[in-house]
């Protein structure tokens, strides 16, 4: 597969080289070298690497090329390529952290189109810093524990089932995510799909200040409960 593109000279051909080895690694679990310049996650090249006698190196073999000071990048490699088991089990294993108690309120982002009927059934606190003026809370309240199930090496994490009640639409649901959907698809039936993050959409109230779900999952998962 590399040679038929190793008579290609130039960048030209060192990057369609690159490519075919990008599309080994995919079924091979092999290295890829994430490349944020100025630490933006939106901005971002993919360099396919591998490690040779012991140095990474691009895929083709050649050197990786100098990153400007302060790079930030992200290696994302296949778990049984860490030689250091210690450090591999550190990295991959399941953990659990308790982001809400139960009867602890969460409020969803909806935003409904206007002239909707919605009065008295989302709420917009004053407090609240909206991205506009068309944005509002639906609120849902937690009958049990809220956690989040995480791993160091896989980073985000996921929430964990927790029973939940919508008090604008009268039911119950088995999940936060679950009661997002059912919010949505009651106030926001102009989208086409009704799921969403609701680590980035949803948000509590501690100690009087508004905090996104995202804040309270770093937070608990620096704190190790």
């Amino acid at each position: 597969m590399v040679g038929a593109v190793a008579g290609v000279g130039g960048a030209l051909g060192c990057c369609r080289e690159l490519v075919w080895h990008s599309l080994e690694f995919e079924h091979s679990g092999g290295l890829a070298f994430v490349f944020y310049h100025g630490g933006l996650r939106g901005n971002r090249i993919t360099l396919w690497c591998e490690v040779r006698d012991g140095k990474l190196c691009l895929s083709n073999g050649d050197e990786l090329p100098a990153l400007v000071e302060s790079s930030r990048v992200e290696v994302v490699v296949n778990p049984h390529a860490i030689a250091d088991k210690e450090f591999r089990d550190e990295l991959t294993e399941r953990r659990k952290a308790a982001l809400l108690p139960a009867g602890s309120q969460v409020f969803c982002t909806m935003r409904p189109r206007s002239g909707g009927d919605f009065q008295g059934l989302l709420v917009r606190p004053n407090d609240w810093d909206a991205p506009g003026d068309d944005w509002y809370f639906g609120r849902v309240e937690l009958l049990t524990d809220l956690r989040l199930e995480y791993s160091w090496g896989a980073g985000t994490g996921r929430l964990l089932d927790c029973r939940c009640t919508v008090p604008a639409l009268e039911l119950s649901t088995f999940s936060l995510n679950h009661a997002y959907t059912k919010l949505s698809e009651r106030f926001e039936s102009h989208r086409r799909s009704h799921t969403g993050n609701v680590f980035e959409l949803a948000w509590a109230k501690i100690d009087n200040k508004w905090k996104k779900l995202s804040d309270l999952r770093i937070a608990a998962m620096l704190s190790g409960k």
